[in-house]
């Protein structure tokens, strides 16, 4: 893949400005998309394949979501980006390995014979070990790499606001907020449909990372199945008192902590490492081609407002075909490490980008000001670009006769500088 280097640094610094930590909007975002990670192993490898798609004097076009996928990608299985924006826009299929651990808490003696839960860290699950006095706590591992589809966001959580929205459109084909606690049906249905596919389990998040396992015979082997002392569960384990409440019990207290706890060890990069995922393998609601309906439904809405509440049934029928031909094929895609450069890009350029963006979030009616601030702003133009700023390409005027004036930025164009690196 060759691509002139100074356009791509462009567009990928852009995308890392949607990555400071305050609230996105999808206007504001640049026209050209900086990197389509729908669609990250095709040929043109996202980078277009027309001049005019490299316009540098346009503004951004109203609705774009680029930004938005590039973001969630880059937040994909990390704890606290995921609670920040709970309202998930992503199905990534995944693979959990041979010998990764996983644990089950319950108050009976028995293995499950049905779809359960089970957690990817024991404190989380100990929360669920519960009884009078003690309760079972079983520790599984992969015996095969178990495939699992991932929701983002805090797709756990009870909330009827949209959290489960893409669980309810596979499991049901619709969004139902009223069916929020439904969990008993949501995980069968899931389970139901996933068996034609080979899917084992469905992975979610709440206070941490969990998997929805549809077979406890099947690519698992038991550990240990342990009978744990631990003291009933308070009907109201939270560090406030109901008036007609029994005494706090401070041990359900702890464990509940602890489930936290745990879930915060994923907070950032690498997130859950035990969960992995096949990104060029990414759906999107945020797709603007795969679910063009939901555009007006998120249009003036901030971030944590847009959900997939609102999609048409077109798109629904739309997101399962392209889910069942994404998770059906074999190819394994080219190899390349898109988790870590999308990470290698935001370590690069998001921190200097805000700095641009200080810089640049300036007025004065002081002309000398005026003039010092913007070339503190050319300054750390030329710091960011360096790399990219060949001694002698020559930029032509704007009105050269048969010159496109971005030409000679495009790879596409067959404008070659006086001197190339090879």
């Amino acid at each position: 893949m060759r691509y002139q280097p100074l356009v791509t640094a462009l567009n990928l610094g852009s995308a890392a400005l949607a990555l400071q930590q305050f609230p996105v909007s999808t206007v504001g975002e640049a026209s050209v998309r900086p990197l389509d990670i729908t669609n990250l192993d095709s040929d043109s490898h996202s980078f277009g394949s027309k001049i005019e798609q490299w316009r540098f004097d346009e503004g951004p076009f109203e609705n774009a979501t680029g930004n938005l996928i590039f973001d969630t990608v880059h937040s994909l299985l990390q704890h606290w980006p995921n609670t920040r924006y709970r309202n998930g826009h992503n199905i990534v299929r995944g693979s959990i390995p041979t010998g990764t651990l996983l644990y089950h808490g319950t108050s009976r003696n028995t293995i499950p014979s049905e779809p359960d839960w089970i957690a990817t860290d024991p404190e989380h699950s100990l929360v669920f070990a519960r009884g009078d006095g003690s309760g079972w706590h079983l520790t599984l591992a992969a015996t095969r790499p178990l495939k699992v589809l991932y929701f983002d966001g805090s797709s756990a959580a009870k909330i009827s606001e949209g959290t489960m929205d893409t669980q309810d459109i596979i499991a049901w084909g619709e969004v139902q907020p009223e069916r929020v606690f439904d969990e008993k049906s949501r995980i069968k249905d899931l389970c139901r449909w996933g068996k034609e596919f080979g899917i084992d389990g469905f992975v979610r998040m709440e206070m941490d990372f969990e998997i929805m396992l549809c077979d406890f015979t099947a690519g698992v082997e038991v550990v240990s199945f342990l009978h744990v002392r631990v003291l009933a569960r308070d009907k109201n384990p939270y560090p406030y008192r109901l008036p007609d409440a029994p005494p706090l019990d401070p041990d359900a207290l702890g464990r509940t902590f602890e489930a936290m706890h745990s879930g915060s060890w994923h907070n950032r990069y690498p997130g859950d490492s035990r969960i992995v995922l096949d990104l060029p393998g990414l759906i999107s609601l945020y797709d603007i081609a795969l679910a063009p309906s939901l555009v007006p439904v998120r249009a003036g809405l901030e971030r944590l407002d847009h959900r997939v509440l609102g999609i048409s049934s077109e798109d629904i029928s739309q997101v399962k075909r392209k889910l069942t031909e994404v998770i059906s094929r074999s190819d394994p895609g080219s190899g390349i490490d898109w988790k870590t450069l999308t990470h290698v890009i935001v370590d690069r350029y998001a921190n200097r980008l805000e700095l641009m963006q200080y810089l640049l979030n300036f007025t004065s009616s002081d002309s000398q000001e005026v003039f010092e601030r913007a070339k503190l702003a050319q300054t750390q133009l030329r710091i960011m670009l360096t790399p990219y700023l060949l001694n002698d390409t020559v930029v032509p005027s704007a009105d050269t006769p048969g010159v496109h004036p971005s030409q000679w930025a495009s790879r596409f164009s067959g404008y070659v500088p006086q001197h190339t690196l090879p």
